[in-house]
């Protein structure tokens, strides 16, 4: 089943480059049939890319809010980079991945994770809910590099006042409410 959103976000990143894909085909080709095609597989293969990265953001997003170290820790690429600016710590690999199952996701229902994308990357806005309870307050925005080896790279930019450059609010008001889908 395709899912309209996602097609729609698809149609709107690649969309722009059609025509300009054309003509490069068209060019190294020298027949519009032929470069059609070519364009009609690129778009393909793109589209299989980007569903594939939606899926794994997805299972991400879904693994953090519930604290499932067993199923994120199978997400990242095995040599996976974990930054989080402003602080100067990162970590690699392994060390990644225990860092996220042992500090991060101590308690499960701490996190909400909004799907968002950052400058053309897919990405995460992490809400956190306080110790005391309540309402989950901004945290941090996470970027992904995906590659075929799954989640590659995360720099979590932990900097509360970047939500509202994507439009978010800085308050997630509970677990059944529907927080927006921005980009950035």
């Amino acid at each position: 089943m395709v899912d309209t959103a996602d097609s729609e976000d698809f149609a709107r990143l690649a969309g722009p480059f059609r025509r300009e894909l054309l003509a490069h085909c068209y060019r190294m080709l020298g027949s519009l049939h032929d470069a059609e095609d070519l364009v009609q597989e690129t778009f393909l293969r793109a589209w299989r890319a980007h569903a594939k990265q939606r899926e794994l953001l997805d299972a991400y997003m879904a693994a953090f809010a519930a604290a499932d170290i067993g199923t994120l820790s199978r997400l990242p690429a095995r040599d996976v980079i974990l930054e989080m600016p402003p602080w100067l710590n990162w970590y690699s690999g392994q060390a990644a991945r225990d860092f996220i199952a042992s500090k991060i996701l101590a308690v499960p229902g701490r996190w909400r994770m909004v799907p968002t994308r950052a400058n053309g990357q897919p990405a995460a806005a992490a809400y956190r809910r306080p110790d005391g309870g309540g309402d989950h307050q901004a945290h941090a925005v996470h970027v992904f590099t995906i590659t075929g080896a799954g989640v590659a790279h995360i720099v979590a930019f932990q900097d509360p006042a970047l939500f509202a450059a994507f439009g978010l609010p800085l308050t997630y008001p509970g677990a059944a409410a529907q927080a927006p889908v921005a980009s950035r």
